[in-house]
């Protein structure tokens, strides 16, 4: 869910990212709860792709507290984590 205020916007990934230490370094990483995993794979390559091209903060339930933050990309391929 992608929300806009203000020129800032917020997403809000839910379970789409569940590990900013295993799934935004290695978007290929999959687990059991991926119903369709190649759909997921692809849906977080474009988030992070998404989110890591603009000034997007994102909001990650199953991140450490409190789960925001913003992405960068380390080689068109990985993503870092950057905790607010």
């Amino acid at each position: 869910m992608r929300v806009s205020a203000d020129g800032q916007t917020l997403m809000i990934i839910g379970d789409a990212i569940i590990s900013e230490a295993l799934q935004v370094a290695n978007p290929e990483i999959t687990y059991a709860l991926d119903g369709d995993a190649d759909q997921a794979v692809e849906t977080r390559r474009a988030l992070l792709r998404d989110c890591a091209s603009g000034q997007i903060t994102i909001a990650a339930t199953h991140f450490a507290f409190p789960g925001l933050g913003t992405v960068t990309a380390d080689d068109g391929t990985a993503y870092r984590f950057n905790p607010l």
